[in-house]
């Protein structure tokens, strides 16, 4: 956060029901990423909307943070690549090294983001 990133999170009163973060250091050869560090929902609550709800909140940061795409090195499992599957998320056409290098075995993902300027 001392970078210009952010942590966000969903609760339901006192109980944390999922949490992300965002690297807001610009990666890339031409600055175009930021890193969506990491994305938690709950075990018992998953299945609830509450992964998407984080993603676009994540993704809102980015854009205001003038990114464009988000980069994700995502747990191999079956179900993480689904859910970024869900989103939009495809493999990296460019990949970070030191995202990469702290998780050779990480699916190297990313997001293209679409501002009030690009949507169609």
């Amino acid at each position: 956060m001392d970078r210009g990133g952010v942590v966000v999170a969903i609760r339901n009163g006192e109980t944390l029901l999922g949490f992300a973060g965002l690297n807001g250091q610009p990666l890339g050869t031409e600055g175009q990423h930021l890193n969506l560090g990491f994305i938690h929902v709950s075990r018992p609550c998953r299945g609830q909307g509450i992964g998407k709800r984080l993603f676009e909140r994540v993704c809102q940061a980015a854009i205001e943070r003038s990114a464009k795409k988000l980069y994700i090195g995502a747990n191999p499992a079956v179900d993480t690549y689904h859910f970024y599957k869900a989103m939009g998320c495809t493999l990296a056409e460019e990949i970070v090294p030191e995202v990469y290098e702290a998780e050779p075995l990480d699916l190297q993902l990313e997001y293209v983001l679409s501002s009030p300027e690009t949507a169609s």
